[in-house]
């Protein structure tokens, strides 16, 4: 989830001119030039015809430069002369009147490649035009091969015979490319004639043109797998892609790319180019030049004072949000706190706008003691406040002290800040939090929030605090209705949901019709319960997603239906569903039947629906049927399931039996039934898509079939989420047999092998695998293997841990789930809040644009959590779908263990969250 270009210009040598590159000094003079015969058979001088480029005049400052470049032309090192050469060439026509002059110039050198430079000039085509010369082709044919679909033509001659000092030949090669894998290729190939500094100056020029904006992320890819050797080309090409990928996602995109060159250059360096190198012959974009600062201070990875203060930086009151929080986000890697809150301070006294304020003190809150905040809370203006307290819901610490406070902003003037606290206490599971949040229940601002913390510690309320909330429940307003409900549901206070009851038998409000099914689902003696209870049957248990599920699946005729369940008696509303149930051509028949089967009641129909199911008698359901029988927990319903077990995996019932399971209806076992579903890799393989059969651990050979039929099936299912990956890893897969069978020398085909391989394989047999698999010519392997090797440590140290961090930032993939859990496994505090925040039940409130400060700022300027781009965008495009963490996963991490739900568990208490030593295990913080 990127490679950056140096911005050097093109050195420009004479074709047919000898390069030796020991040589100090080598010198374009005397010898034959080129002479073209002309129509009129006399070569005019270009400076007469009136269709030639014609002298402009230069600015003072231009003037300047172009002399000095002029005089560099003579100087004693080859790449200089080179590079002054293609500098010139870049001014055109500004520079041909001092060009001239120059030919004259007492220095042969000079004199000629003046000379050079003027037919270069006239060529209207510039480095193109050296280039050309330099490969032994006229500019028409160099030109032809550029315009040409395909460039491999062109990669062949350029691979024979490039020379230095063609990066704008490069430049539009890559352009070209940048949508292909033959990118990887033709960059190297820039590289090695180029340099790491001409490289990324060709690649800065090919992120400016409007052909490889389309392929931005590309070349942010290209970059970071293959980074450019100076920083200020590094800015610069991070600067022009964020420009061609726009404003929808640009900045977070080139921001979060920063990461990917943290520790290759040095702090001075990093910090030096802060002005980047902008295209003197181009317009430059409106706020690049902050763009280039910030991006800059991000590249930085650490910096003394003194480095910082020799910067050339902004001051503070003008700094732009986007520098402010960059150069906050280096004071923070520095550890350079007194500056950080002398920041904040100094902002505070000038009165500064209230956006770089809030900035400020979310940096601020990050480094000093909560004690220390919370004194100067009361200070800092209300958005600041919220920024504060966001930092706290993202890095939780010091859990007596900050829950004591939370407490005390319950009862705040401002509305804001008790919604705030409300939610935050959330985290901090203990009987004084739940005291202090019933305080606040009827509090018509902070009030719902309250309630939707309650939520996660409901076992922990008292009778009496049940009492209250039951007694609430009839004056509850639309957004706590809901809430009061599920708590007293969840703690089994039926008494206390009977008011709500009664009140619907005499009229149901269509937006309570989801609440209503939630409430009666735990009711299977009831008809509505029944009926609930089925349609949930195979939801998740999560009270949250089961009630969007109604809320978008319930139509205007389920409200009619339970309108009238409500109105009858519990054996009338039986009798009703019998009725439905009987009613061939009744279109909620089917439901009617789940209904009666998920409440016993269909012993004496469950005959007749399995004569139908097998189409003894012939029903317009037909198939179908199967459904309400694997609700049924009758005697003949379980000899159906045992009969279909047996028939294995080609029985016709064999998708009712895994719902039967899944429902936890019958006696059929999830081990049974995977014995039977996994019995061989391609039965393995049809149904990996099943989660919920997978969240348990898998017997070996149920595993080993999976790992291989997903291998040989589906190329990507293996890791295309992570908690599947891990299962399989954790239950002691051999993954290389499963990948590569018996083969003497295992070879990965694809890069999506040779993901799995690095990933999953052990790492002893990994190595070997991935350390002898070479490059392909197309590219199609590169970005996979160059990640893979860094991932396995077969590369340079430094480009092992930048890579192996960058394509792993994000948790939600692979890459991150297993550098995380790794991390939390030695202790690491900050790893697992990443890990579980991301796989949770409030994964949103972690993204880009959910905190104050993104409120604010409109984008999140590079602040704590953002979407990763980069090289972890390798990561991304490999692995898609949703991601899922089981229990099984996380279980050897925490002394407590958690339920096999276990987000609403980890929510409730991840502000107490601490480690413990000498157990190796986190533990929970215990709070009155």
């Amino acid at each position: 989830m990127r490679h950056l270009p140096t911005m050097l210009l093109v050195a420009c040598v004479l074709a047919g001119v000898g390069l030796s590159i020991n040589a100090q000094r080598i010198r374009i003079v005397g010898g034959p030039q080129p002479v073209r015969p002309s129509d009129e058979g006399e070569k005019k001088n270009p400076a007469d015809d009136p269709n030639a480029v014609q002298p402009v005049e230069p600015t003072p400052a231009e003037h300047d430069r172009i002399a000095e470049l002029i005089e560099q032309l003579g100087d004693p090192h080859l790449v200089l002369r080179d590079r002054a050469m293609s500098e010139l060439a870049g001014f055109e026509a500004r520079a041909l009147g001092q060009v001239r002059e120059a030919k004259a110039h007492d220095d042969d050198e000079i004199a000629n490649r003046c000379g050079l430079l003027e037919e270069v000039i006239m060529s209207r085509q510039g480095e193109l035009f050296l280039a050309a010369r330099r490969l032994n082709l006229s500019i028409e044919e160099l030109n032809i091969h550029l315009n040409n679909q395909d460039v491999t033509p062109l990669l062949t001659i350029l691979k024979s015979r490039a020379q230095p000092g063609m990066v704008s030949l490069w430049a539009q090669v890559m352009a070209r490319l940048a949508g292909r894998s033959q990118l990887y290729p033709a960059a190297r190939l820039c590289r090695e004639s180029e340099g790491t500094s001409g490289y990324g100056e060709a690649v800065a020029r090919a992120a400016r043109t409007p052909e490889a904006a389309p392929y931005a992320r590309n070349l942010l890819l290209l970059m970071a797998l293959m980074p450019p050797g100076d920083p200020d080309d590094t800015v610069e090409a991070l600067t022009q892609l964020r420009f061609s990928i726009g404003e929808g996602g640009g900045m977070e995109a080139a921001l979060s790319a920063t990461g990917d060159f943290r520790g290759l250059y040095t702090s001075e360096k990093s910090l030096a180019a802060v002005t980047g190198r902008p295209d003197a012959n181009a317009e430059d974009h409106e706020g690049a030049s902050e763009i280039r600062t910030a991006l800059a201070l991000s590249i930085t990875t650490q910096c003394t004072e003194q480095q910082l203060n020799a910067a050339e930086l902004p001051a503070l009151s003008d700094m732009s949000p986007i520098v402010l929080n960059a150069w906050l986000g280096l004071l923070q890697r520095s550890g350079l706190v007194s500056r950080v809150q002398a920041a904040l301070h100094q902002l505070l006294d000038d009165g500064a706008d209230i956006r770089r304020v809030s900035i400020a003190a979310g940096a601020y809150a990050n480094v000093t003691s909560v004690g220390d905040v919370i004194n100067g809370f009361a200070t800092l203006p209300f958005e600041a406040q919220l920024s504060v307290l966001d930092t706290w819901w993202l890095s939780p610490r010091e859990p007596l002290v900050m829950q004591a406070f939370l407490v005390t902003l319950l009862k705040h003037e401002r509305a804001g800040l008790r919604r705030a606290g409300a939610m935050l206490l959330g985290q901090y599971r203990a009987g004084s939090t739940t005291a202090a949040l019933m305080s606040v229940m009827d509090d018509a601002e902070c009030g719902p929030r309250a309630l939707e913390s309650l939520l996660r510690m409901y076992d922990l309320l008292a009778p009496e605090q049940l009492d209250r909330l039951a007694q609430a429940l009839p004056r509850a307003g639309l957004l706590t209705r809901p809430l009061i409900a599920e708590i007293l549901v969840r703690s089994g206070h039926e008494r206390g949901v009977q008011p709500l009851i009664d009140a619907w038998r005499v009229v149901l409000p269509r937006n309570e019709l989801p609440l209503a099914w939630l409430v009666f689902a735990e009711r299977l003696d009831t008809p509505l319960g029944a009926l609930a209870a089925a349609r949930l049957a195979l939801e998740p248990e999560g009270w949250d997603q089961r009630q969007m599920l109604l809320l978008n699946g319930l139509s205007n005729g389920d409200l009619e239906l339970t309108r009238a369940l409500l109105a009858l008696d519990d054996a009338q509303g039986f009798a009703l569903l019998e009725d439905i149930a009987g009613d061939e051509n009744d279109p909620v028949r089917l439901e009617s039947m789940k209904a009666l089967a998920m409440a016993g009641r269909d012993d004496v129909l469950v005959d007749d629906w399995l004569k139908r199911l097998s189409g003894e008698i012939k029903d317009p359901l037909a198939g179908n049927i199967g459904a309400a029988v694997a609700l049924s927990n009758s005697p003949q319903a379980e000899a159906w399931r045992r009969a279909a077990l047996q028939q294995g995996i080609a029985a016709t019932n064999m998708r009712w039996v895994v719902e039967s399971v899944l429902a936890g209806r019958g006696g059929v076992t999830r081990d049974e039934l995977i014995d039977v579903l996994f019995s061989t890799p391609e039965n393995a393989r049809n149904w990996s898509g099943n989660w919920e059969l997978l969240t348990g651990a898998l017997p070996a050979k149920a595993a080993r079939n999976l790992a291989t039929g997903l291998m040989f099936g589906d190329e990507d299912g293996l890791i295309r989420q992570p908690g599947l990956a891990l299962l399989l890893r954790d239950a002691g897969v051999d993954l290389v047999a499963a990948l590569y069978g018996d083969a003497e020398t295992p070879a990965p085909r694809t890069p999506l092998q040779i993901y799995t391989t690095a990933l999953l394989a052990r790492p002893e047999r990994a190595v070997p695998i991935i350390e002898r698999t070479e490059f392909k010519e197309d590219g199609s392997n590169f970005a996979a293997l160059t990640i893979s090797r860094a991932w396995l440590g077969l590369g340079e140290d430094r480009d092992n841990r930048r890579l192996k961090l960058g394509v792993s930032t994000n948790p939600a993939n692979l890459f991150g789930a297993l550098r995380h859990m790794e991390q939390a496994h030695a202790g690491d505090a900050p790893a697992l809040y990443a890990l579980l925040d991301a796989f949770g039940p409030d994964t949103i409130r972690f993204k880009r644009g959910e905190t104050a400060e993104a409120r604010l700022v409109d984008q999140r300027w590079g602040a704590p959590v953002m979407e990763v781009e980069g090289v972890g965008e390798a990561a991304y495009a490999a692995f898609a779908g949703s991601p899922t963490l089981a229990t099984a996963q996380i279980a050897a991490l925490f002394a407590e263990p958690p339920p096999v739900q276990w987000r609403d568990w980890w929510a409730a208490r991840r502000g107490l969250l601490e480690w413990n030593a000498e157990t190796g295990k986190f533990t929970f913080v215990e709070m009155p």
